[in-house]
């Protein structure tokens, strides 16, 4: 699959909106994860909730990955190839993580209900999807940045070919 240079700078695009951020998954017991944020003086948890309930670990795992994710999609596009562990673990993740489309809804850009949020479901019975840092939702950017991902990464490794 070829993406054109106008989705791929799209891509680029939204991940230097998140500045110098750095997510981190933590392994818990039990198989739970944990997600930190670090940029500038911040350092706090980054949950991810579905309507006030905790999201599925698997959805988790895909959001915290993301953040090297795709940096590393992108530059196998320009011809450095990752490790196929890392292409396989991303696979997985894919897979695992609930089905896209996901598409973020923006207060600014007249999104509903008065906060920022992800759709995960065209289904109106599928809970949102908020993220938080501390006791704040996540910046616009950020919840752009995740929803797109959802689409971007398997369309990264559509186009890097089997």
């Amino acid at each position: 699959m070829m993406l054109t240079e106008s989705y791929v700078r799209a891509i680029r695009t939204r991940l230097s909106a998140l500045g110098k951020l750095e997510v981190s998954v933590e392994e818990m017991p039990a198989g739970v994860c944990r997600l930190r944020v670090r940029m500038d003086e911040l350092d706090e948890e980054l949950r991810v909730t579905r309507e006030g309930v905790p999201a599925s670990g698997h959805d988790v795992r895909f959001i915290g990955n993301l953040f090297s994710d795709i940096p590393l999609l992108l530059e196998a596009l320009g011809g450095h190839a990752p490790p196929a562990e890392s292409v396989a673990a991303i696979g997985a993740r894919v897979q695992a993580a609930s089905p896209g489309p996901w598409t973020a809804f923006i207060e600014s850009d007249g999104g509903a209900g008065g906060a920022d949020v992800i759709r995960v479901s065209e289904n109106d019975n599928q809970p949102d999807m908020y993220l938080w840092i501390g006791a704040n939702l996540a910046p616009s950017a950020m919840l752009r940045f995740v929803a797109e991902a959802r689409q971007d990464v398997p369309a990264l490794m559509a186009a890097l070919g089997p």
